[in-house]
């Protein structure tokens, strides 16, 4: 019987060949999960009724496309997101970025349901000019403005079931924090109060918000994307629901656009 052998087995060569089917195995598992989350699968995006020009997620629901914003030379896409189920649920943000607006790399989820509610629709701006005091390593931030939806106010039919929260990302949009003092803005006492919009004034040198209440849009302003002053509002009383307002700024001149629901 040879050193180390005994009753015939060699241990060492015993532990090599276990850690080796050790390694085979964790192969297998990892080749096995990347075909479950369809990375590397044969009809990964050509499935039966997969849209090819336009945007999907790769598995799971989505709704209203939010925090369309360019930097860097990467459009980023987010999107309402529901990760579980293949209907309406808990609102995240998902993530895309793309180099032409056709082809998109998915990204994990931005945003995330946290305390204060469910994360809905909302807008993204890169602060050049660091407005916000969020810059670390002159990397530009992403700022997200987003609505916090509190499904437990809501179940319980309160007023102040929607706010308006931020959060930041200073590596390109790879990760996200959302800032401590959210939300930035408190519900003024109305059950619709959604869909922030932001962009950047320069004549006054502010960021600017149309937010959509009920049968009209308010507008806000903000030097640091934290403080916002209420400046005020424009629609028509009794008027149908309006959602997920955008606007521009064409000779200083303010243009609004949302979607109405109701009769």
């Amino acid at each position: 019987m040879g050193r180390g052998v005994l009753f015939g087995i060699n241990p060492f060569k015993t532990v090599k060949w276990t850690l080796w089917y050790l390694l085979r195995l964790v192969v297998y598992l990892y080749f096995i999960f990347l075909i479950y989350n369809c990375k590397y699968s044969a009809d990964y995006y050509q499935e039966a009724y997969r849209p090819q020009y336009h945007f999907s997620p790769e598995k799971k629901w989505m709704n209203d496309p939010n925090g369309l914003v360019y930097l860097d030379g990467e459009y980023h896409l987010f999107y309402q997101y529901y990760p579980d189920s293949t209907v309406w649920g808990p609102m995240h943000w998902g993530h895309a970025v793309s180099n032409d607006l056709i082809t998109w790399k998915h990204l994990p989820i931005a945003l995330y349901p946290d305390s204060l509610g469910y994360i809905f629709s909302g807008s993204a701006v890169a602060d050049t000019k660091n407005m916000s005091g969020f810059r670390k390593n002159d990397e530009i931030p992403l700022v997200a403005i987003f609505t916090y939806h509190n499904q437990v106010y809501n179940d319980q039919q309160r007023v102040y079931v929607q706010t308006q929260g931020i959060a930041w990302s200073i590596d390109r949009g790879r990760t996200w924090q959302k800032y401590k003092n959210n939300p930035v803005i408190q519900n003024p006492g109305i059950f619709n109060f959604r869909d922030p919009k932001v962009i950047w004034y320069q004549p006054a040198n502010k960021w600017i918000m149309v937010v959509a209440v009920n049968d009209r849009v308010y507008f806000y302003s903000s030097t640091d994307l934290k403080v916002w002053e209420s400046l005020s509002a424009f629609g028509r009383i009794g008027s149908m629901s309006l959602y997920n307002p955008d606007c521009c700024f064409v000779s200083n001149i303010l243009i609004i656009y949302y979607l109405k629901f109701g009769a």
